[in-house]
């Protein structure tokens, strides 16, 4: 690649003038398998986010975009580096401290046996409670809430085996923000949604993030939204970081043309953020 970005990793924080919430210092990871060499490798990323910002991370596929949730979620340890929460390393919590400060929404969240969405909602409580205990009305009233805050608040009380999949996609979110999070992760969240439905959940994160003071990273392929609703955007290709900013540094034409290896155009739009075109010429 011969167009690259490379900021200092302090920056992204740096310009918002406040301390980072989440941390990424040089973090990488591989893939082994037994006695061969690596498969993959996600080589050294760095970047902060503060809370109520937005992070996306894209790039094309096997790029390390999942690699680098689950790094962050807890759920792998990184081969090198440091990832911080409000100053605690999030590879040392233990899974309880964990689950309360961390939030995961998976691309597919199978379910085990029936439940109704209240049900499903309620079980992002359970880090909260003690033992085996019944959910008290405040875990009730919390999981009303998450349902509301997503738009969700008709489907209370049905099963989750009858919804749509964009239905279920904001049950998961209400899930996930029963939670009360400081860091919220998003795997592909606009995967079953339709192009309204995309642009009205990210809408949603982003005003979730600022109102809640949590931080969101979402990985997503939709370069577009990316672009519209992220504080800061990491972009990823073959295991590298190519370019870690905020939209207007990170979207460039030459870069995205790169990386993608489609015709893609690169606009100013209202705001200050870039617009992203597929240029497509019938022969």
């Amino acid at each position: 690649m011969s167009a690259r970005i490379t900021p200092p990793p302090a920056e992204a924080a740096a310009w918002r003038g406040e301390p980072a919430r989440l941390d990424v210092e040089a973090v990488s990871f591989s893939y082994h398998a037994a006695g061969r060499q690596p498969l993959f490798t996600l080589e050294p990323v760095s970047f902060r986010a503060r809370r109520g910002e937005l992070v996306t991370i894209v790039g094309p596929n096997a790029s390390g975009k999942t690699t680098l949730l689950k790094l962050l979620s807890g759920v792998a340890r990184p081969l090198a580096g440091r990832i911080e929460l409000d100053g605690a390393e999030v590879s040392r919590l233990d899974s309880r401290t964990r689950a309360r400060r961390i939030g995961v929404v998976q691309q597919e969240s199978p379910l085990v046996f029936p439940l109704t969405t209240t049900d499903f909602v309620l079980q992002g409580r359970y880090a909260h409670g003690h033992g085996l205990r019944l959910p008290s009305d405040d875990d009730l009233g919390m999981a009303l809430r998450s349902l509301g805050q997503v738009g969700a608040a008709h489907l209370a009380g049905r099963w989750m085996k009858e919804l749509s999949g964009g239905e279920k996609q904001r049950v998961v979110l209400a899930r996930a923000l029963a939670q009360q999070p400081l860091l919220l992760l998003l795997d592909e969240p606009t995967l079953h949604l339709d192009i309204g439905g995309q642009v009205e959940l990210l809408r949603q994160l982003a005003s979730l993030a600022t109102a809640g003071h949590s931080t969101i990273v979402v990985v997503t392929h939709e370069l577009e939204l990316a672009a519209e609703f992220s504080d800061l955007t990491v972009l990823l290709h073959a295991g590298r970081a190519l370019g870690v900013g905020r939209p207007t540094e990170v979207f460039q034409e030459a870069l995205l043309r790169e990386v993608f290896g489609a015709p893609l155009r690169v606009e100013p739009g209202p705001g200050n953020r870039p617009r992203i075109h597929l240029e497509v010429h019938r022969e």
